[in-house]
């Protein structure tokens, strides 16, 4: 049955596989580094959401075509996303050197394919400020850091696979996907408040992963909220 596989599918099950185990080991790092303590839940969690990926990657060639990024720099961006999504939902906080590491493999792949260094640099500064003046507003408001850093660092890294465009509507895509999580916790908790304190990487994460891999679902979703809204009006 082996040789009816073709060998690209073969190198690509085992280059996202290689990658699942970096993540893996990534975990062991920040355990090791950060005297942070990674429970069984969480490293069997990185494993299953990185299979559920493979599969999704593996049978949407066209999707992710159709968002513009080619194989190498979306395994890099999917594996950013789901190590950062999955370590803030377990520790309500972003290592910023799971960014720079994944951000600048994508960066450097990108550049040796003749990619422009000064769009990259253009959609991570487009990250940064959108994020920062959310964080800056959301410090006023509530009168201490409400909004991660990280979370600005998270959407300026995202913004190296990302065209400005793509970035910023992940970056307002992100508080749409947060209101699921937000609903997520009220069920569970039974309790909702402004001092309730809710992981916003997930969201950034699931937003990035939509628009990498389902942009035709986004826009189908755009296009029923736009019809919604003209029948409301």
């Amino acid at each position: 049955m082996v040789g009816l596989i073709p060998m690209e599918i073969i190198f690509n099950i085992l280059l996202m596989s290689g990658l699942m185990f970096a993540n893996v080991l990534g975990l062991y790092a920040l355990y090791k580094l950060e005297k942070w303590q990674v429970k069984p839940w969480i490293v069997a969690c990185l494993i299953a959401v990185h299979i559920l990926a493979m599969a999704d990657i593996l049978t949407s060639d066209a999707r992710y075509m159709a968002s513009g990024m080619s194989f190498i720099p979306l395994l890099f961006l999917v594996n950013m996303l789901i190590l950062t999504a999955v370590i803030d939902l377990a520790s309500y906080y972003i290592f910023n050197y799971v960014l720079y590491f994944y951000a600048g493999l994508g960066a450097l792949y990108k550049l040796s394919t003749g990619e422009s260094a000064i769009d990259m640099l253009i959609s991570v500064i487009a990250g940064l400020a959108l994020y920062f003046v959310v964080y800056y507003l959301a410090k006023r408001f509530y009168g201490k850091e409400a909004f991660g850093m990280g979370d600005v660092y998270f959407l300026g890294a995202i913004g190296v696979f990302f065209s400005v465009g793509q970035t910023l509507v992940i970056g307002l895509l992100a508080f749409y996907i947060a209101i699921f999580f937000i609903l997520f916790n009220y069920v569970k908790n039974r309790s909702l408040g402004l001092k309730s304190e809710i992981p916003f990487g997930p969201s950034i994460a699931v937003a990035a992963y939509l628009m990498a891999l389902h942009v035709d679902t986004l826009l189908a979703l755009y296009d029923g909220f736009q019809n919604l809204i003209d029948m409301i009006i």
